[in-house]
């Protein structure tokens, strides 16, 4: 009875470690883009990330382009941007944005840490309202 109990906790073992060794080969497989580019309502909106990877306490700079659904860049838009990171309980870091020229926006990112992020990017302009979330690893 014993060698049975044994051989089932063993085996247990192994298929914890295997589903634990396959989640961080699933997490590694994610590939993220170091631009994005969203259609809501009448607005087109495209972030990048620079350098790209970004690195941890290093700023990378944060590239807003808004047009309308013509293509025209929006002007005087209001646009903000934030960092979290999804799986952390540690808030959002505020990027301060400003309009570099017409329809292009910019602000200087800085990832605290390494791992997963967030750049949730919001826009108001043009008589239209976007959100958009732009998913990132930072590296050590």
């Amino acid at each position: 009875m014993k060698l049975k109990a044994f051989i089932v906790s063993a085996a247990a073992a192994a298929v914890l470690l295997l589903l634990i060794g396959a989640s961080y080969a699933w997490k590694d497989s994610i590939q993220y883009e170091a631009v994005m580019t969203v259609q809501q309502e009448d607005i087109v909106l495209r972030t990048e990330i620079a350098p790209f990877p970004p690195r941890m306490l290093a700023p990378a700079t944060l590239t807003i382009h808004v047009n309308d659904h013509s293509g025209q860049p929006v002007n005087k838009a209001k646009v903000t941007a934030s960092l979290s990171m999804p799986d952390m309980m540690c808030g959002r870091i505020e990027v301060n944005i400003s309009e570099a020229e017409p329809g292009v926006y910019t602000g200087e990112a800085v990832p605290l840490m390494a791992g997963t992020w967030e750049a949730l990017v919001v826009v108001h302009g043009g008589g239209s309202g976007v959100e958009a979330s732009h998913s990132f690893e930072a590296v050590q």
